[in-house]
């Protein structure tokens, strides 16, 4: 038995990335899809591009319901199983709310504590998958000298498969044409940074360190391309003739700009982070701690683990520029250092897409059989 029919659900910005890369693959292998939003901002990632399946919005509980019974899938997908969070008749419902579907979630996060205020997940879902590296989600554990305490009877149901979107690294051609499309000189070295603005708030603190950090080094060949929210960094700054503002922002031109990058620098959002591991691009995480929050220390938790692994750098937002500027120039001119992150990241990268779909297929077999 095989479904045909699916519903993805995307909560945020991260999230809108890895929907649209499983209904992308999905659609590819003859299945009918739909893909709801939750944010309206997340609608702009797909600007001068066509989807082939229909894209709506749907920020409430009411709506996703509406869409289930309009587009009747035999799969529903949550990109987020925090989706819903502040609807405790959603989440904490004592039985599937579509008994008749396979449920699933696809979460990029360690936060299935059930005590938890600020994040609860979905109690009821059929299937959690964990959109992580095998070793990077092991590396997160407390039992395995990370950050995250998840009970051993919700740790025995998560099951992580890997990189999701599972991009491809760009050709070197197509890299020359892309950077040349920026103005680059075939010399200059190009950081790529992410300050994001959307599902995560502002994070122009980031682009504010890696300009400090950028002055300090005074290397002439250096250009910087900035995507996410520009409206809280200073005008001055962004007219600066070292600065990228890229004309898209979609996310095929994210992810292009991003793998023909020589280094990114980007505050701890894991589908980022996951790209640049498909793209082969050293990673300089710059990541800050939050005193009111269930978790102050989550994002350098989340991140710690792909430093554990060798993916990236971990840095955080009080980091000397000194040290933050010698990393840089440790991953735009040390080939060792820069070949050495790449390894790591190969044997870290995995198609998500791929290994999520086989996981569905035996689910809705063993569910429906």
């Amino acid at each position: 038995m095989t479904a045909q029919r699916f519903l993805l659900f995307a909560m945020a910005s991260g999230e809108t990335s890895q929907a649209y890369a499983i209904a992308n693959y999905l659609h590819g292998l003859g299945k009918t899809v739909t893909l709801i939003l939750k944010k309206d901002v997340t609608r702009g990632f797909f600007a001068d591009s066509t989807p082939p399946f229909p894209v709506r919005m749907g920020a409430t509980v009411d709506l996703f319901k509406q869409y289930v019974g309009e587009y009747k899938p035999e799969v529903i997908i949550l990109c987020n199983s925090k989706a819903f969070r502040d609807d405790p008749a959603f989440w904490n419902a004592p039985s599937s709310l579509f008994p008749d579907k396979l449920v699933v979630s696809v979460d990029s996060n360690w936060l299935f504590l059930p005590t938890s205020a600020m994040y609860p997940y979905n109690r009821w879902m059929d299937r959690y998958y964990i959109n992580l590296p095998p070793s990077v989600f092991k590396a997160g554990l407390l039992e395995r000298g990370g950050t995250f305490d998840i009970p051993k009877g919700i740790a025995d149901r998560l099951e992580p498969v890997g990189c999701i979107p599972a991009y491809q690294p760009i050709s070197k051609e197509g890299k020359k044409k892309i950077r040349e499309s920026f103005g680059l000189f075939h010399d200059e070295k190009l950081i790529f940074c992410y300050v994001s603005g959307f599902g995560a708030g502002s994070r122009s603190w980031v682009f504010d360190n890696l300009l400090h950090a950028v002055d300090e080094l005074q290397e002439p060949k250096l250009r910087v391309i900035l995507f996410g929210d520009v409206t809280k960094i200073d005008m001055d700054s962004l007219k600066r003739p070292d600065i990228i503002l890229p004309p898209k922002t979609n996310m095929d031109a994210f992810y292009a700009a991003l793998a023909s990058s020589d280094l990114v620098f980007q505050h701890q959002g894991l589908a980022t982070l996951e790209q640049a591991l498909s793209a082969r691009v050293p990673v300089i995480a710059n990541v800050t701690t939050y005193p009111d929050d269930e978790y102050p220390e989550l994002h350098i938790g989340e991140v710690k683990p792909f430093a554990h692994v060798g993916a990236c750098i971990l840095h955080t937002k009080t980091t000397a520029t000194s040290k933050i500027a010698a990393s840089i120039h440790t991953y735009l001119f040390d080939e060792v250092a820069i070949a050495t992150m790449k390894q790591c990241q190969e044997l870290q990268w995995s198609n998500g897409e791929e290994e999520l779909v086989k996981r569905l297929e035996q689910a809705y077999e063993e569910k429906f059989r």
